[in-house]
């Protein structure tokens, strides 16, 4: 696939470096609140991210800390966008772990979504989510996998103190996608990977108007672990047109993959090229190329994932 040249490009070109990574499971996501309880998670990023440098979407009132009671009987969460191109990968194994404390009156829930929700709404509940659920409201605590449309619940038949500190994890074997199998303890959940994105990582937090008094319930840890996506391929000078200014950029595409062709003349200002910020090269498997007008003594270019 060739692309022709939209924006800026001049003289020489050295691409940007992808390290190679291994397959085996990783920590991908990982964060533990142990920030201020006055300041806001939203923006913040979390601890560790290996997919996509972004910071979480949380609630207007969900503390850095991990502290989700307002005093008001509400429902608060924070999302992570892994971007276009994430997808689970077959044969695999992905685990979320989720750590809280002082569960009282609410529920938790840790998992995956395809919607990117409104933060201070039940991010539960919107869109197609599959997601670990801990919940203790009226003296009634379970554990196990949540689904929603639908509102399927299955308990793992696990059980906790409310008032003390808890760790569950959820557990998904991708299996040939088609036929994923997610469980935690005894309970077991069939799900279809590719009926939809599952773009989105999230925990939510549900303190229910009946609840009185209202929850005390804090998030701990929260950890997504798995394969690392593949890397990103090497981009390739093809050519330099000195007189014209124009510069040839390939790289080996892979099917289903996005890309983010970006460019920079000191590596530390990046900016995508071609607007593929919001319109991403799409991989086919053939290889990509993409023709550059650029201005000044030399530039660089890298690909990330959108």
């Amino acid at each position: 696939m060739k692309y022709p040249n939209r924006l800026f490009g001049r003289t020489p070109v050295i691409p940007f470096i992808s390290l190679a990574i291994p397959i085996h499971a990783e920590t991908l996501v990982e964060h533990r609140f142990g920030g201020s309880a006055e300041a806001p998670l939203n923006e913040l990023h979390a601890d560790t991210n290996r997919i996509r440098p972004v910071p979480w979407n949380a609630g207007p009132i969900l503390a850095a800390n991990g502290q989700v009671n307002d005093g008001t009987n509400t429902d608060q969460g924070l999302v992570l966008d892994l971007g276009l191109s994430w997808k689970f990968r077959p044969q695999s194994t992905y685990t979320i772990t989720l750590g809280f404390s002082n569960l009282d009156n609410a529920v938790l829930f840790a998992g995956f979504r395809d919607a990117n929700p409104s933060g201070n709404a039940q991010v539960q509940t919107q869109g197609n989510v599959f997601a670990l659920r801990v919940r203790e409201i009226a003296g009634s605590d379970n554990v196990g996998i949540f689904q929603w449309p639908g509102g399927i619940f299955t308990d793992s038949g696990l059980s906790y103190e409310t008032n003390a500190s808890a760790t569950f994890t959820l557990t998904l074997e991708t299996n040939d996608l088609t036929n994923a199998v997610v469980s935690i303890g005894d309970a077991r959940v069939t799900l279809d990977l590719t009926a939809h994105s599952w773009r989105y990582f999230f925990a939510g937090y549900e303190d229910p108007t009946a609840a009185s008094p209202p929850s005390d319930a804090k998030l701990d840890f929260l950890e997504l672990a798995g394969p690392l996506p593949p890397p990103l391929p090497l981009p390739r000078l093809v050519s330099y047109d000195a007189e014209e200014g124009e510069a040839t950029i390939a790289w080996l595409s892979v099917e289903d993959e996005s890309y983010t062709l970006q460019g920079s003349s000191d590596l530390a200002d990046w900016q995508p090229l071609d607007g593929s910020d919001w319109n991403p090269f799409a991989g086919d498997g053939s290889e990509i190329e993409f023709t550059d007008l650029a201005e000044g003594p030399r530039k660089f270019y890298r690909l990330i994932r959108p």
